[in-house]
């Protein structure tokens, strides 16, 4: 146990690593254009001026390897799945207004014991908490992110209404990841999270009154210029029985099985329209399909979940140009949309060529597209953007950006 919790932790400082090259690697090389998703790659790691001793999470993953290893390991799941669902929002007791839930609700939930950790590790939590607590934020961040907007978009299954397709028993849910990078080397066991969260929150598996859906099967297709190459396709799942589905006890109920789900993920070292044209000749054989706007039409149903674009920078200045025909593409997919971005300023930017793109006679300017909005399920590691905005770009000022630090959801 000891050696897998120091595992995670170097699995996890390594993700960190990459999320600190990359978060500001599409920036290097101004001069060169974008293309359907394309990221600026760089050379070698970005120098900054950043120190991981300014960071109070890193710090303590620091000065306590040993508490933060522990803090890193995945609590057990399984009495979660055949009990209380996590809600991603809550009312407020005072006026009645829908909140979203927190990372520390989500934390409790779960059943990480932050504060038992570390009297173990005789370290006081007063002190500490909220370092561990941002230390768990990073790679929580993107399974926490995807599943709120997930639950949110309500995107249950559906029968015969273009919804999520339905093959060998399954309910099958094939979400693409546009211009992955950093969220591709997250640990399996954090990647989890999101599977542990859908199952908590199908609503249609009825506990205690006999009704319970086929198994659920989740696709995430990784795709962009910076996935690293090594990366070959892997299915996590939560822990099965031999027969395919878990057996939990219920009070005064024989066992029951509950659906299996899963998680495959499979990585593009390419970019997007590279993707899209290799499933248009696939589907040229299909008698379906047998003209341009048909197949189109496929490829855009086929990823039936929608579109997930992490910290895309879409309204750099050196980005924007080459991310408007993926835009275009993305917008005119007619499937839901979740984007995210590092800070105010990267969301403002983002915003604005979103509606540059849309038109102000789009409906979705009218209905819900109000702007990006704060993420509380951000990451607070904290980083300085070593090229930073013109505008901003004097001395003392810093674009400090946190990845995800904030979401638009666009149904």
């Amino acid at each position: 146990m000891i050696r897998y919790r120091l595992i995670s932790l170097s699995s996890t400082i390594r993700f960190e690593q990459n999320v600190h090259s990359k978060v500001f690697s599409r920036r290097r090389d101004h001069g060169k254009s974008v293309s359907l998703g394309r990221r600026h790659q760089s050379q070698s790691s970005s120098s900054s001026s950043y120190s991981a001793d300014d960071c109070a999470h890193r710090a303590f993953a620091k000065t306590h390897p040993k508490a933060a290893a522990d803090i890193l390991a995945v609590p057990s799941y399984e009495s979660l799945l055949a009990s209380s669902s996590f809600p991603f929002t809550k009312t407020n007791d005072d006026d009645n207004k829908i909140l979203p839930s927190s990372l520390e609700d989500y934390l409790q939930w779960r059943g990480w014991d932050i504060d038992g950790i570390l009297h173990k590790h005789n370290l006081d939590a007063e002190v500490h908490r909220n370092s561990d607590i941002g230390l768990l934020s990073h790679p929580l961040t993107f399974p926490l992110t995807l599943g709120h907007w997930h639950v949110t978009k309500n995107s249950k299954v559906r029968d015969g209404d273009g919804g999520e397709e339905r093959t060998d028993d399954k309910h099958t849910i094939r979400l693409c990841c546009v211009g992955a990078r950093a969220e591709c080397t997250l640990p399996d066991e954090f990647w989890r999270e999101f599977l542990v969260c859908m199952a908590t929150n199908n609503t249609s598996i009825g506990i205690g009154d006999g009704t319970y859906q086929k198994d659920f099967k989740y696709i995430i297709d990784f795709v962009g210029p910076d996935v690293p190459h090594h990366l070959k396709s892997k299915t996590i799942t939560l822990g099965t029985t031999q027969e395919g589905g878990r057996e939990v006890q219920e009070q005064n109920q024989s066992d029951i099985t509950l659906p299996q789900w899963e998680l495959t993920m499979n990585y593009h070292t390419s970019f997007l329209h590279q993707v899209v044209l290799q499933f248009l000749k696939a589907s040229q054989s299909d008698k379906n399909a047998s003209c341009t706007s048909k197949r189109i039409e496929k490829i855009q149903q086929y990823w039936n979940g929608g579109f997930v674009l992490f910290n895309p920078g879409l309204g750099h200045p050196h980005l924007q140009k080459g991310w408007e025909p993926t835009l275009k593409f993305l917008l005119g997919a007619g499937q839901p949309l979740l984007f995210t971005a590092h800070s105010a300023l990267d969301a403002n930017r983002d915003y604005e060529l979103i509606r540059k793109i849309l038109g102000e006679d789009d409906g979705r300017i009218d209905t819900g597209l109000l702007g990006y909005e704060v993420n509380p399920y951000a990451s607070r590691m904290e980083f300085v953007d070593p090229f930073p905005p013109t505008s901003q770009n004097q001395e003392g000022v810093q674009h400090v950006v946190r990845p995800n630090h904030s979401y638009l959801m666009l149904h």
